[in-house]
């Protein structure tokens, strides 16, 4: 079963390996959406130079191999070179600008904002001081739930 398999594969000519590199991109990226395919199909397009070369079946499977590996270990540092630039934890806000939208009926330091990615916090004023419906604040720290802010 295995013999078969592998003389399978060692006809597949380097035309049909791009192929199938584009079809499991395709796949990844139209249905699914995953960030792994994506580096399995580029180390399928280095089988088929590989192929191309007329190099051993052993040696195809070693480049495959080292590619993906080599491509799990770049992927993270060459994807996550941004800062973050919208805050989607409490302790991402500490820097970001936020807008108040109501303030508290009982203390007019405390209310609540949203921030740019719409999503609503409950913030406070970092000296007591009333806080301005409308007002953009920025977030200085981070009490429990609260973001502790101040004026811009």
């Amino acid at each position: 079963m295995i013999v078969e398999f592998l003389s399978f594969i060692e006809i597949i000519q380097p035309w049909q390996w791009l192929i199938i590199s584009l079809v499991i991109l395709s796949i990844s990226i139209f249905l699914l959406g995953d960030s792994f395919l994506p580096l399995v199909a580029i180390s399928i397009i280095f089988v088929a130079i590989s192929d191309y070369f007329e190099l051993k079946l052993a040696l195809q499977f070693v480049v495959f191999s080292f590619t993906l590996i080599f491509q799990m270990f770049l992927a993270p540092f060459l994807i996550n070179k941004k800062k973050v630039l919208i805050a989607e934890d409490v302790y991402d806000m500490i820097g970001h600008e936020i807008r108040v939208v109501s303030i508290n009926a009982s203390s007019d330091a405390s209310g609540k904002a949203v921030a740019q990615n719409g999503k609503t916090w409950n913030v406070i004023h970092e000296n007591n001081e009333s806080l301005e419906v409308n007002a953009t604040y920025s977030c200085v720290k981070v009490e429990g739930i609260n973001l502790v802010v101040r004026k811009e």
